[in-house]
């Protein structure tokens, strides 16, 4: 049996702050990482021995394929017969699960941007771990999906602001489907275009409004987290939509009727490695396992005095704390389960807001956004119900998809840029040197 923990971090961004029921590691050692310094806390729970741990960044388009073959395995998900699903299965609360030598590593393993030209950034991103390296769109280029390899350089760029086939206005997520089908969502035209691996266009899906997270699930078909205001989808948090039309809505019971926008119905979707779909609820510390012909399979729940369920009545950050909010969730290839939530920032502090040009409350400086919020990140072993390991970033990391984050940077002359950051498990037996 081995295990993992938190342990190594990045220099004055991640701590050990968590939980009383965590120990402190005596032989947390340095990284040798650039920027990275050693954790402040570590503690840990066990694994197989068996478990392949990631590598470094050799490991991220290998994490890219396995995911694709998930996808396959949706396909099979969705034509399982009625008589076979399994009786609904009762909520398990996570227990905490402690363990010695182990801990989580969290690196720098992209940098993307430049002064100016067409490797320059400005804000807002939305990336995806895609085709041997990331598919990138960014309000410096509106429309234009912009390519990166490994190192961080621009191979390609395709499509374009506008109304047609192709193009688009509000770029909200990007996602990868089968056959490395890239998927771009435009919340300002309620569609999903879709490009295949050289960035040729493909085709344009209708979605409903108030997507929050989509997965593409084979075909022409998504599994969309959304508010749907229809008959007989009102009230349900998920739905399969193929080309406009909603196939079927699941989620809840489908008692509870938004007027409009609500959090309650809010859910941050990733793919499982069984052909399934983990739905976490973004308002309270719940994960949920479902097929997409709507059979739960299995539920999660979490009970720590960090993330007390909330109204979802919001305010601008700069006014009170933020409420926590489950910002993604990741299964691994070892079936490992990485939950990504924000929090409001240890020291938090009121910050300058000004108004975009869209009428939302913005910090002043984006830089403003490490002093509003902090990232926990959090690993669970399905099979056992354990939470493994848990640290705190002091940082305003955004999940992507692969189990990856990305920070928004200034370089000391004010130009921007993205890190992508890899967090990864690793071993340090007790008294024994690191396999990191």
């Amino acid at each position: 049996m081995t295990c993992i923990a938190t342990g190594v971090g990045i220099r004055d961004r991640w701590s050990g702050l968590a939980p009383p029921w965590m120990t402190a590691h005596p032989s947390s050692v340095q990284a040798q990482t650039a920027g990275a310094s050693v954790w402040r806390t570590n503690f840990c729970g066990s694994i197989p021995d068996n478990v392949v741990r990631t590598t470094k960044l050799q490991s991220l388009t290998h994490d890219a394929r396995r995911r694709l073959a998930a996808v396959s395995l949706l396909l099979l998900a969705c034509s399982a017969p009625d008589a076979l699903m399994a009786q609904e299965p009762r909520p398990i609360t996570l227990r905490d699960a402690p363990c010695e030598g182990c801990r989580i590593h969290v690196e720098p393993v992209i940098r993307l941007g430049s002064v100016d030209g067409a490797e320059a950034f400005h804000g807002n991103a939305v990336m995806e771990l895609w085709s041997e390296g990331l598919a990138v769109h960014d309000a410096y280029a509106v429309g234009v999906i912009r390519q990166f390899d490994l190192e961080g350089n621009l191979v390609a760029a395709f499509g374009q602001a506008g109304e047609g086939p192709g193009e688009h206005r509000i770029v909200r997520h990007i996602r990868v489907g089968r056959g490395d089908t890239l998927s771009v969502y435009d919340s300002g035209r309620d569609v999903v275009n879709r490009f295949d691996p050289r960035g040729k266009f493909v085709d344009q899906i209708w979605v409903p409004p108030t997507v929050f997270d989509f997965v593409p699930i084979g075909g022409d078909r998504l599994l969309v987290s959304g508010i749907v205001q229809t008959r007989h989808a009102a009230g349900f948090p998920l739905h399969v939509v193929r080309d406009g039309t909603i196939e079927r809505s699941f989620g809840n019971d489908g008692t509870y009727m938004p007027a409009s926008f609500d959090r309650r119905l809010v859910r941050s979707l990733g793919q499982s490695t069984q052909g399934s779909i983990w739905a976490a609820h973004q308002m309270q510390y719940t994960l949920e396992r479902w097929d997409t012909a709507g059979s739960l399979k299995q539920v999660f729940t979490r009970d720590v005095p960090w993330f007390g369920p909330w109204d979802g009545i919001e305010t601008p950050p700069n006014a009170r704390p933020p409420a926590p909010l489950i910002r993604g969730v990741h299964e691994d290839v070892d079936g490992l389960l990485w939950v990504f939530i924000g929090v409001a920032d240890l020291n938090w502090r009121p910050v300058p807001f000004q108004r975009s040009p869209t009428g939302a409350l913005m910090p002043a400086a984006r830089a403003e956004y490490d002093d509003l919020y902090d990232l926990i990140i959090e690993v669970i072993d399905p099979r056992r119900g354990e939470v493994i390991a848990h640290t705190r970033g002091t940082r305003d990391f955004k999940a992507m998809r692969g189990g990856l984050l990305f920070s928004y940077e200034d370089e000391p002359s004010g130009v921007p840029y993205y890190r992508i950051w890899q967090p990864r498990l690793i071993r340090q037996p007790p008294g024994g040197p690191s396999d990191a």
